[in-house]
């Protein structure tokens, strides 16, 4: 289901149920966050993260603090990163929902 502007209403959780990589996350946080331009009559959002890539990968405000949101909901406990072959987790690792919401006791909280 798409509204006016072609976004669709799937909400972050459904977009980041499955590993997914982090720049693609940001682009999900954005859109559903309503702060990246619009999607073009008959664009996918594949051409539309293509076309707006640049923000994703390079340094700058909006980048920036989409990195940040994402990187804040992992620090809460409500996204994971998926570790390396060697258990460590990178800045550019995949990010999904965790299945269950975190509790009152949950660490970082």
């Amino acid at each position: 289901m798409l509204d006016n502007d072609g976004r669709s209403h799937r909400s972050l959780r459904e977009r980041l149920a499955e590993w997914t990589d982090e720049d693609v996350a940001q682009h999900q946080l954005g859109l559903v966050l309503g702060v990246l331009p619009p999607l073009l009559e008959g664009e996918t959002e594949g051409d539309h993260f293509r076309r707006c890539k640049g923000i994703f990968w390079s340094a700058n405000g909006l980048g920036d603090a989409l990195h940040g949101a994402l990187m804040g909901l992992v620090d809460v406990g409500l996204l994971e990163q998926q570790p390396d072959e060697d258990g460590t987790v990178h800045g550019a690792s995949a990010l999904r929902f965790v299945p269950e919401p975190p509790t009152e006791d949950t660490p970082g909280r």
